[in-house]
């Protein structure tokens, strides 16, 4: 019963992501040269390079976990014992906590801040400010001058 329970939640999961991007990946392709349209196809771009950047993560962090499964249930059980007791344990914990990460790099207003945070740093230029004159306040007053 474990066995089936284990494709059944863990398995068939990864192999179902890899059909659906590859068929999602032929379906865009088609429609590109079907509809020849530029806004159209920039919006497909966009929520297509989101679905595989989701994906990817999720495949990433499962693909070898189910792996190593694999190989443990069919051929060796004591293949990697060590590290899969140690980490593979935990790193389905992962695919939650980045996320929103992936999410927030999709976003094309994050994606400009990050651009201008990153990329400002080479243009910034430090120059010299002319002589000014600054008006002292009644407090910068008080503490310049002296009790007798």
């Amino acid at each position: 019963m474990g066995t089936i329970d284990w494709i059944l939640s863990s398995f068939i999961p990864v192999v179902l992501t890899v059909i659906f991007n590859v068929l999602l990946i032929l379906r865009v392709i088609y429609q590109k040269y079907r509809m020849r349209r530029g806004r159209t196809w920039r919006t497909t771009r966009k929520l297509a390079l989101q679905l595989f950047s989701i994906s990817f993560l999720f495949l990433s962090i499962y693909l070898p976990y189910v792996l190593i499964a694999l190989i443990r249930l069919w051929f060796d059980p004591s293949f990697l014992m060590f590290f899969g007791v140690l980490y593979l344990v935990y790193i389905a914990y992962l695919v939650p906590l980045l996320m929103p990460f992936i999410c927030l790099v999709s976003l094309p207003e994050i994606v400009l801040r990050m651009k201008k945070l990153c990329c400002s740093g080479f243009n910034n230029r430090v120059e010299a400010i002319g002589h000014r004159n600054i008006p002292m306040t009644m407090t910068s007053r008080r503490v310049n001058q002296r009790p007798n």
